[in-house]
């Protein structure tokens, strides 16, 4: 870089950075200021912990049922070892 690029650039690198962060910030909260913008949001958010305990339950379901098969006496597991 030559001398005249260094002494053109008042920023620093954290300034400038800053200053960007800023922005955003302003930006964003503008955007999130709309009511509608947040209903959309908390919606998805529930819709999402929605299926994540739709998954954990699918998951607990399938290991009462296993619990339940091992209890009854149903089928279980037979490992094979093939003796020489």
């Amino acid at each position: 870089m030559s001398e005249e690029n260094k002494q053109s650039d008042p920023l620093s690198w954290e300034d400038h950075f800053k200053a960007g962060m800023d922005g955003l910030k302003a930006e964003m909260r503008e955007t999130m200021e709309s009511r509608e913008t947040l209903n959309t949001v908390r919606k998805h958010g529930k819709a999402a912990l929605k299926e994540a305990l739709l998954a954990w339950r699918s998951l607990l379901d399938g290991a009462i049922e296993k619990i339940d098969e091992n209890e009854k006496g149903g089928p279980q597991r037979v490992t094979k070892i093939k003796i020489e």
